[in-house]
């Protein structure tokens, strides 16, 4: 697996540069090292090592809504809040008030 990498890097991995892989790449990549896929065996803690980097990985692209929930909530009530107080204020009457006109006519 050792020589497999070293080839990698020795090609110039776009990966390393920060720019992802194309298709076209990969697929070179993968025509021109096609008899090193059989014969090498990764290591034995490759795939643990793998799923490990996979799920950094997918944390990362995966936003945390709960701040923006908290901030909305919290905006919601000050807004309701608000609401209530300048109906009191204005002398508006209730909604109760307001069923039973509605329901006397």
């Amino acid at each position: 697996m050792k020589k497999l990498t070293d080839d990698i890097w020795k090609q110039g991995d776009p990966g390393k540069q920060g720019k992802p892989w194309t298709e076209e790449q990969l697929d070179e990549f993968i025509r021109t090292n096609k008899d090193k896929f059989n014969i090498y065996k990764p290591t034995k803690n490759h795939d643990k090592r793998f799923m490990a980097l996979l799920m950094i990985k997918l944390r990362r692209a995966f936003i945390n809504i709960a701040p923006y929930l908290i901030a909305v909530s919290i905006a919601t009530v000050l807004i309701w809040t608000f609401t209530i107080a300048i109906w009191e204020w204005c002398g508006l009457p209730t909604l109760w008030d307001l069923a039973i006109e509605f329901f006397k006519k």
